[in-house]
């Protein structure tokens, strides 16, 4: 009487199970994973600080509309240099005198000569200057090319956060199938050993061939090297699911699970019929066309 094993229909076992495993994640659990990348994800992270640089850039282009009011303020001052000679006394007081004298007053002062100096000494100059755009019509483009950037990062933010739950789903129930297929293999090396148990003793009390207990041993080095594989697969698992959430590679992950809620989510959302209109990743090329059209018109009116 054999007992071989036999690995191909453990492995249709196992195929079987890791489905039904996978499937069965309870949604709560995926949530709050979900909810955890969403606030640890570094590239995420990055994706908001580039949706608050597209407000900061509206701000500024809002702020283009508003009048702009400066005040400034100079001094200089500076000693030597050339000079110049202003003979005024000499050009104007002999008029002044004489006009002095024929309308018997004093009106018309003496003047002296003068030298003055081309650098500037002791020089102020103080200004408040006041602007404010009365037609520039790259005001209004730029402004209306900030607000599409914001609603393209909006739609980029989106659209990763849509992967990433994708990914996070995948990894999750990846490792859980991991877990699972380690059960198997640990059960299917069991009864490799004791299926190598029972050809030795059939051996040893001369009812069996050597040969049946070389392939025994040879099955249980093969299922070895397949719980080997599961573990290491289960391991890579947790490390990319980490990963994805930013934590500690070596947090433990929750795998409970409910069967009857997750088969109950996927068939509501085997009935939803999907619109493609809806994509983020349609209207992030339509918002790109969208700023390149803005773009174009500002240039075109230049001409």
């Amino acid at each position: 009487m054999n007992t071989l094993l036999s690995i191909t229909r453990l492995k249709a076992l196992a195929a079987v199970l890791c489905l039904t495993g996978t499937a069965t994640a309870q949604s709560s659990v995926l949530d709050n994973y979900i909810d955890s990348a969403f606030a640890h994800n570094i590239v995420l992270q990055q994706k908001n600080i580039s949706l608050e640089r597209a407000g900061t850039a509206l701000d500024i282009a809002k702020g283009w509309f508003l009048p702009t009011v400066s005040f400034q303020m100079g001094y200089q001052t500076a000693g030597g240099g050339r000079d110049i000679n202003l003979p005024l006394g000499d050009l104007l007081n002999g008029a002044y005198a004489t006009l002095n004298q024929l309308t018997g007053s004093n009106n018309f002062p003496q003047l002296n000569n003068e030298r003055i100096n081309f650098l500037p000494h002791n020089f102020y100059d103080a200004k408040i200057r006041t602007t404010m755009p009365v037609y520039n019509p790259d005001i209004r483009f730029n402004k209306q090319i900030a607000e599409q950037q914001i609603v393209l990062s909006e739609y980029d933010i989106d659209i990763y956060k849509r992967q990433l739950v994708q990914n996070i789903k995948i990894a999750y129930f990846n490792y859980l199938s991991a877990l699972k297929a380690v059960t198997i293999y640990n059960t299917a090396l069991d009864l490799a050993n004791e299926g190598k148990r029972v050809n030795q003793s059939l051996l040893d009390n001369g009812k069996g061939l050597p040969a049946y207990v070389l392939r025994s041993t040879a099955e249980i080095e093969q299922v070895n090297a397949q719980v080997n594989n599961a573990i290491q697969q289960a391991e890579n698992a947790k490390l990319y699911f980490n990963f994805l959430l930013n934590r500690d590679q070596t947090s433990g992950i929750d795998t409970t699970y409910d069967p009857k809620q997750i088969m109950n989510a996927v068939g509501g959302m085997l009935n939803e019929q999907p619109v493609s209109a809806n994509r983020e990743e349609l209207k992030a090329l339509q918002q790109a066309v969208n700023i390149n059209e803005t773009v174009w018109k500002m240039n075109r009116q230049v001409y």
